[in-house]
């Protein structure tokens, strides 16, 4: 989406620019030079849907008498079937309407601050230092008909590589989402797809207990799947010293009955078997 904006503007990606405002909004830096690139990449979201304001504002900037009037009935009652719905975006537009005249400085006007996103936390403390995230990288075709769909976030994190810097704040969650704090409680855990990214870690959590000599109780996942050959691609891999029976996991494939299941135990062996699901 970069690139596309980069090349409506009629820009190059590479070129520098410094933003200067009296009523400064959003992440944008002020007085500091920065690619334009860099710019649209990490202060603005160019795969929010275009507002009713922000489809107003287009139509006075352009000259073309037919498309000034379909941006104003966008604007209108029409915007949440023609627009909302179908998630246009501000490039969207632009390139649909090619007699808006729209520049840099206006399109930073209009697009909104980035929107956080958020991931659960997959791994446990109590086992590693490092934080691990289990993301599904979103993609498929664009709700506009135009193109495909590709998750701002999860797209970007599946480009970074060693080394890369992003960046990300972490923060607690509900006092309601916890494990219990004994962990010789039964456990339920009901999730689907990249959902599961808060109980691999609980249930490492609990791994690495039942290492320590703790008792741990009945530990049981559920988790849907589209089909059984492509359940999860983030097992819990157990450490070989946990106890047997640990960990239950069983998949639910939609239209199908509960049928797929397996305990986790000790060893390499069951570890491949559930990851196999």
């Amino acid at each position: 989406m970069v690139a596309r904006m980069i090349e409506r503007l009629g820009m190059r990606a590479d070129r520098m620019c410094t933003i200067e405002s009296s009523a400064p909004q959003g992440l944008v830096p002020l007085g500091q030079a920065l690619r334009v690139d860099d710019l649209l990449t990490r202060y603005v979201d160019l795969a929010a849907p275009a507002s009713p304001g922000v489809v107003a504002r287009l139509a006075p900037t352009t000259g073309c008498p037919p498309e000034r009037a379909e941006l104003e009935r966008l604007a209108g009652d029409e915007h949440g079937e023609h627009v909302l719905r179908r998630g246009l975006t501000l490039i969207d537009l632009l390139e649909m309407f090619a007699s808006c005249q729209v520049d840099l400085a206006l399109a930073l006007e209009l697009l909104p601050a980035p929107r956080p996103r958020q991931y659960s936390i997959s791994s446990a403390a109590e086992e590693q230092s490092e934080v691990a995230l289990t993301v599904s990288v979103l993609e498929g075709p664009a709700l506009s008909g135009e193109g495909a769909f590709r998750g701002t976030a999860s797209s970007y994190l599946q480009r970074v590589r060693p080394g890369d810097r992003i960046v990300a704040t972490v923060t607690s969650p509900s006092d309601a989402f916890r494990p219990p704090a004994d962990t010789g409680t039964p456990v339920i855990m009901i999730a689907a797809g990249s959902g599961i990214a808060p109980f691999r870690g609980f249930i490492r959590a609990r791994m690495v207990a039942a290492a320590a000599g703790q008792d741990v109780g009945p530990t049981v996942l559920f988790f849907g799947c589209r089909h059984p050959n492509g359940t999860t691609s983030t097992p819990p891999s157990s450490p070989s010293t946990c106890k047997p029976g640990a960990l239950t996991s069983t998949a639910r494939i939609p239209g199908r009955p509960m049928v797929i299941s397996a305990t986790f135990s000790t060893g390499c062996g069951n570890g491949a078997s559930a990851y196999a699901l």
